[in-house]
């Protein structure tokens, strides 16, 4: 894991302490850890191998592995609270953009930015200014 993965969510600054991204059904995670034992992440998922564009983040799919479409989740579990904690997720009507800016599957390495809309149950986030860097799989 390498802490190349950085955004704004809600107007607040996420650096993640560590990120990895995966291939089988291609995703970028990222993790910042919170005082007192919290975390929130974030999940861009892609269900096809990447290439060089840009992707609407949406619904997410029935069911987790090969398959089309792309998404991302933003989820908080404060200080104390046991997960599952809150999930804000993308959807039909809160979207968001997943830029590929470099996919080197040689090198097994991807970079690129986003920015989504996220609701919950409880409420919704804006996560802005998003961006990863060489994430390694």
């Amino acid at each position: 894991l390498d802490d190349n993965c950085n955004a704004v969510v809600d107007g607040v600054p996420f650096e993640a302490g560590g990120y990895a991204a995966q291939e089988t059904y291609f995703y970028i995670y990222c993790a910042e850890a919170m005082s007192g034992h919290g975390y929130r992440d974030i999940y861009l998922y892609i269900g096809d191998t990447p290439r060089l564009e840009t992707y609407t983040l949406a619904d997410p799919p029935a069911e987790i592995g090969p398959n089309p479409g792309a998404w991302g989740y933003h989820t908080v579990i404060a200080p104390g609270q046991e997960p599952p904690g809150v999930t804000y997720s993308t959807s039909a009507s809160s979207t968001g953009i997943l830029t590929i800016t470099r996919y080197d599957p040689s090198a097994r390495r991807i970079s690129g930015s986003f920015s989504f809309s996220a609701t919950s149950s409880v409420g919704s986030v804006d996560v802005t200014k998003g961006v990863f860097t060489d994430a390694a799989w």
